[in-house]
């Protein structure tokens, strides 16, 4: 119940997302991996949690009814998201 909370009910309040019945997010909680920046997904080269071995991944993130992410690769057209950061300022 404190994960649904922290990832699922806090960003929705944050960022005053409505309730959707169209996106699903896939976790694995027991797959183990290591933090290398090359391999995240983000503008940042860097991370303070480069080699820090962790325990659970995201695996599938679908929205209406399409893949977005799988297996590591964003698979979502460039500029099909939203700002969510300009909506909240």
């Amino acid at each position: 119940d404190d994960l649904r909370v922290r990832l699922h009910d806090n960003p929705r309040r944050i960022f005053h997302l409505g309730v959707s019945g169209d996106a699903a997010v896939e976790i694995d909680p027991d797959e183990t991996w290591v933090v290398r920046a090359a391999e995240l997904q983000t503008r940042c080269d860097w991370t303070p949690f480069e080699g820090m071995k962790l325990r659970g991944r995201v695996t599938r993130v679908t929205v209406g009814g399409e893949t977005r992410y799988a297996g590591g690769v964003v698979a979502a057209a460039p500029g099909s998201g939203r700002n969510l950061r300009k909506e909240i300022e």
